[in-house]
């Protein structure tokens, strides 16, 4: 019995180990940044996961991410759950999608980019051409 029970931890924790470390290698470790997830109508389930992952990896410290859930044409109902499910978490935070140029400019900055994902951050940035 005491055997079996020691081969359930063993494979636990050597789960837990890759979980951590495929975290970090999706999210990446301190190098700031933002993981991003739009929210489409009825797909409020699979944002409440990505939050939760997402938190549970901060949790670990295997990232220190800010979440940005992003409202992409939700509606008024699903809004107000989307803003419960952020609820005061000052990791994330939940924009509407024509204000997304503005967050990732601001993270951009932040870093000390030129903000090349969100085109022209002032003076840097992919060109349009």
């Amino acid at each position: 019995m005491w055997e079996m029970v020691s081969i359930f931890l063993q494979a636990a924790g050597v789960l837990l180990l890759l979980w951590l470390l495929v975290g970090w290698l999706v999210l990446g470790k301190d190098r700031g940044g933002t993981a991003v997830y739009v929210c489409r109508t009825g797909c409020l389930d699979q944002a409440e996961a990505f939050l939760r992952g997402c938190l549970w990896l901060r949790g670990a410290g295997a990232t220190k991410m800010d979440i940005l859930l992003v409202d992409d044409g939700l509606t008024p109902a699903e809004r107000q759950a989307l803003h419960r499910l952020v609820g005061s978490r000052p990791e994330a935070a939940v924009c509407p999608a024509g204000q997304i140029n503005i967050h990732i400019c601001g993270e951009a900055q932040s870093l000390g980019g030129t903000g090349a994902a969100a085109g022209n951050c002032g003076d840097g940035g992919i060109s349009e051409s």
